[in-house]
C-alpha cells in the first residue's frame, strides 16, 4: 500500500523539520495549516521502512520550546526509545502490569505543554490513582505520539517502536486532517518552492529570509496540489488502504477516538471519514471507536492556545478525564474489581 503513490526522488527528509519548523496539515480541498516550531537538532531522520521523510525525536535529550506568542518555556523529556516519557520502559512487560501505546500527532505527542502535563501522562496516573483492579497491578502508557505525524508514519512508528512492548491497548487520536496529509507526497513539492523561492530573493531582496507565512503557503500549496493530482477519494481509499492493512496484523485491542469540537474544527472528523473508521473497526470486536466521547466535557476556547489550535493544560486535563471514565464504562480496560 505504501507504493500507491508515485515515488520522487532526491529528496531530503523532512525538509520543513530540517529548518525547524514542523508542519501539521488540514486540508478539505481548500486547505488551512497549522504550523509550530520543533529544533532541527531534536530529530533524526529513519528510513528502516521504507519511508524517505520519517523522523523520530533523538533519545535521552530535553528538548525546549519557547515560541514568542507562548510566552514561557516548554521542556519536553524523550526517553531512550524516543518516547515523549519521563522514564524509560522494560520491553519485557512486567507481571501484572496492563500497558497501553499511544498513537497521533503533536496532541498526543503534547506540543506546547511539559511532558507531565500532556493527556497521556495525565491519563496514566489518573488510573494508578483511582481504578484499583484485582487483576493489574500498575498502568503504563507509551506515547508513541510525534509532531506531524500522518497515518501513515503513526503506523510505522508502532511498528519499529510499538509492537515489542506488546501492548494490551492501543489508543489513536485522529483528527480530519490525518486523512488528508500525505508527507510523502508533499515534502518534494515544498522544497522546489522553497528554492524558487530564494533564486528570486537572491535578485530581489538580498536580506530576505524565510518565514512561518512562507511555509504555510507553500504547505497549502502543496496538499492543494496532491488533492488535485489524485482527488480526494483516492487520497481516501489510500488511508483507508493504510488502516485496513494495518489493523488486520493487530493482535491487541484497539481505541481509535476523535473529538468534535465547535472552538477546535482542527479536531473534527467529516462523516465520509467517519464511515471509514465505522467499516474498518466493525470487523473485529477487539477494536473500539468514539468521535465524540461524552458530550458533557466541555472544551471552551480556554482549552487551547489562544494563536494555536493545541490544547493547553486545561485541554489536556479535560481529555485525560474523559478518556478515563470512557474506557471504564464501555469496559475497553478489562479491570477486575472486588
Amino acid at each position: 500500500m505504501k507504493n500507491l503513490f508515485p515515488v520522487l526522488i532526491f529528496v531530503e527528509i523532512a525538509i520543513s523539520i530540517l529548518l525547524g519548523i514542523n508542519i501539521f496539515k488540514k486540508i478539505n480541498i481548500l486547505g488551512v495549516t497549522t504550523i509550530n516550531s520543533i529544533r532541527k537538532d531534536d530529530i533524526y531522520f529513519n528510513n528502516l521502512g521504507g519511508l524517505k521523510y520519517f523522523y523520530e525525536p533523538k533519545p535521552n535529550i530535553k528538548q525546549l520550546e519557547k515560541p514568542d506568542w507562548l510566552g514561557f518555556s516548554v521542556t519536553n523529556i524523550i526517553n531512550n526509545d524516543t518516547f515523549n516519557e519521563r522514564y524509560d520502559y522494560s520491553i519485557d512487560k512486567p507481571q501484572g502490569v496492563y500497558r497501553i501505546i499511544t498513537l497521533g500527532d503533536s496532541f498526543t505527542f503534547g506540543a506546547h505543554v511539559n511532558t507531565e502535563n500532556n493527556w497521556v501522562e495525565l491519563l496514566e496516573k489518573k488510573l494508578n490513582q483511582e481504578l484499583p483492579c484485582r487483576n493489574i497491578n500498575k498502568f503504563e502508557i507509551i506515547n508513541l505520539g510525534v509532531p506531524g505525524y500522518d497515518i501513515q508514519y503513526a503506523i510505522e512508528r508502532y511498528r519499529q517502536r510499538g509492537k515489542k512492548y506488546n501492548p494490551d491497548l492501543i489508543l489513536w487520536f485522529l483528527k480530519d486532517d490525518d486523512f488528508y496529509d500525505i508527507t510523502e507526497e508533499t515534502q518534494p513539492i515544498i522544497k522546489i518552492q522553497r528554492e524558487k523561492a530564494k533564486k528570486e530573493w537572491t535578485y530581489k531582496e538580498l536580506d530576505r529570509k524565510e518565514n512561518l507565512t512562507d511555509l504555510a503557503r507553500w504547505t497549502n500549496n502543496a496538499t492543494q496540489a496532491i488533492n488535485k493530482k489524485y482527488g480526494k477519494k483516492k487520497i481516501l481509499d489510500f488511508q483507508k488502504n493504510l488502516l485496513d492493512d494495518f489493523l488486520n496484523t493487530l493482535h491487541t485491542r484497539l481505541f481509535i477516538f476523535g473529538l468534535d469540537n465547535k472552538n477546535n474544527a482542527h479536531l473534527s472528523i467529516t462523516e465520509e471519514e467517519d464511515s471509514i473508521i465505522q467499516g474498518l473497526i466493525r470487523k473485529n470486536r477487539n477494536f473500539f471507536y468514539a468521535n465524540h466521547l461524552f458530550t458533557e466535557y466541555d472544551y471552551t476556547k480556554d482549552s487551547f492556545f489562544p494563536h494555536d489550535t493545541h490544547f493547553n493544560e486545561r485541554g489536556h486535563t479535560l481529555l485525560a478525564d474523559e478518556l478515563f471514565h470512557y474506557l471504564i464504562q464501555k469496559n475497553i480496560i478489562t479491570c477486575k474489581r472486588d
